[in-house]
């Protein structure tokens, strides 16, 4: 293309309509070596007049950057072009060159809890190493656990809470988790609700064979008791206790009085007499809370 014709094509641009080339005004002509700027799409570049003649591969003078473009034109016939506003050229990663690919071991973990390890890929090896096993864990510390409904009765984990709750106490009309009675407790048989352990039923044995000591004239008929002594005999009236009245067990009452005691109308008397300023022995058999069997002498 000649440079006259790129005139008339510019001239016929910028004016909408065709012009003859005497038709442009008249103004300082421009010779091969003069530069003449062209911009399009927002670049701008210069060029000699013979290099447009001619439609040639010119030399670039001058570029104009736009945005994120930026030029280097030091050296005009080799001008650098380089992008910016982006995250810009990377030399490395995490001491890698060349083509990288990144991996979890690139990312930096920052450490935390029970997590030591300072890298992603670490961290995820460690926790993979620290997690308890989908078969058969073996938990450490208190774990817990959501305590099921009461009456539940599936394959859920089963909470100390819900164990509680499920697990009454006995009593003798309902099963249920029971304490143990002590010595004493089974010996005075009035609780129902603790159960009897061999210690304390072999106690319990072992009191019945062998009567304690007492004092009074209430007779009670739970366990075998002596009430008095040859040396300090009882005085009083003689009543009956009923409570924890064992059928079949006989007391023995010593007694010496001026005048002979009344009786409990639970008492009757079937061998023997009192006899006043004496020792009596009265020996006191339970057939009932309502009938006690009396024998009384005066000699052992």
């Amino acid at each position: 293309m000649s440079l006259r014709s790129e005139v008339i094509r510019i001239f016929n641009e910028l004016t909408g309509s065709a012009k003859k080339i005497s038709d442009l005004p008249a103004a300082g002509s421009v010779d091969g070596t003069d530069l003449v700027e062209i911009s399009k799409n927002g670049v701008s570049m210069s060029a000699t007049a013979s290099q447009i003649g001619a439609g040639g591969s010119g030399v670039v003078q001058t570029i104009v950057a736009g945005t994120n473009i930026t030029v280097d034109d030091t050296d005009p016939a080799n001008p650098i072009v380089s992008a910016t506003g982006g995250g810009g050229a990377v030399d490395s990663v995490n001491g890698q060159t060349g083509v990288v690919v990144l991996d979890a071991g690139d990312i930096s973990n920052t450490p935390a809890g029970g997590i030591a390890a300072t890298d992603v890929q670490a961290a995820i090896n460690e926790l993979d190493t620290e997690k308890a096993p989908l078969a058969s864990p073996a938990f450490t510390g208190t774990p817990t656990a959501p305590t099921a409904a009461n009456g539940t009765n599936t394959t859920q984990l089963a909470t100390t809470a819900f164990v509680q709750q499920e697990v009454p106490s006995a009593s003798e009309t309902a099963a249920g988790k029971v304490e143990l009675a002590t010595a004493a407790e089974t010996l005075t048989g009035t609780d129902n609700t603790r159960a009897v352990h061999p210690a304390g039923a072999k106690a319990t044995y072992a009191n019945g064979l062998a009567a304690t000591d007492t004092t009074g004239t209430a007779i009670a008929f739970a366990v075998p008791q002596i009430y008095g002594s040859i040396g300090s005999p009882e005085t009083g009236n003689i009543t009956i206790n009923t409570t924890g009245l064992v059928k079949g067990m006989t007391q023995l009452l010593i007694h010496n009085n001026g005048t002979e005691p009344t009786y409990g109308s639970e008492i009757t008397i079937i061998s023997g007499a009192y006899a006043t300023g004496e020792a009596n022995f009265i020996m006191l058999m339970a057939v009932s809370s309502s009938l006690i069997l009396v024998t009384i002498s005066q000699e052992v």
